[in-house]
């Protein structure tokens, strides 16, 4: 019982001090983060939190490891962890979707994907244990903790990208850091593979893309 307690604290002050995070990172400049983004998104993590247990206890008996997780005791110490914003790099607009980690003892297990439906957060699903445990690697690497992500899709070339401390909503665009997958397809053009213009991969996409229909 103490030690339930004892993670729902950890829970419940993780989301805190999201939130503080997302509140501090408001830039003066254009396409700036307002009070209403922080709102939304803070209640986006308190949701998860409070959904968080239920979500693992439904999970199938014997099937943990499929999702990330070594056993079922693990979850008294799941806490959620940096929300990302998903972006589709077609339109480099926002998808309507988050990915929020499912963190253990500070190790990436599982994302929980939400979407805003008829104003409110609907819960879509938890999976995805390959990307959650790379998106802790890239947190780790960083300088600093990072204060807001956002993961953008390319779904015809099978490629995720991310980016950190951007305002959310808007188009994405600067530098974005590839993940595993967007690494491979980079390296065959010996393209950066630590950090891209956005600009760049559009043009590359482009390129291909016209490949295609030849």
């Amino acid at each position: 019982m103490m030690r339930c307690i004892l993670s729902l604290g950890k829970s419940f002050m993780l989301t805190f001090v999201l939130i503080l995070m997302l509140v501090g990172c408001m830039p003066e400049k254009e396409g700036v983060t307002t009070h209403a983004d922080v709102h939304r998104v803070g209640s986006l993590l308190q949701i998860a939190t409070n959904q968080l247990p239920e979500i693992l206890e439904n999970m199938p008996v014997g099937r943990e490891s499929d999702y990330g997780f070594h056993n079922r005791a693990e979850f008294v110490h799941a806490v959620v962890g940096l929300p990302y914003q998903e972006y589709a790099i077609k339109t480099q607009l926002p998808t309507g979707y988050w990915r929020i980690p499912v963190v253990v003892n500070g190790e990436h297990r599982a994302m929980l994907r939400y979407g805003l439906m008829d104003g409110g957060w609907s819960w879509e699903g938890i999976g995805a244990h390959g990307l959650a445990r790379e998106l802790g690697e890239v947190e780790e690497s960083l300088s600093q903790l990072p204060r807001s992500g956002k993961i953008i899709r390319d779904h015809q070339f099978v490629c995720d990208y991310v980016q950190y401390d951007v305002p959310p909503d808007g188009k994405v665009y600067g530098s974005v850091i590839p993940l595993k997958t967007a690494k491979r397809y980079l390296q065959t053009y010996s393209m950066p593979v630590h950090s891209v213009d956005l600009s760049e991969i559009l043009m590359l996409r482009a390129s291909d893309r016209a490949k295609l229909h030849q």
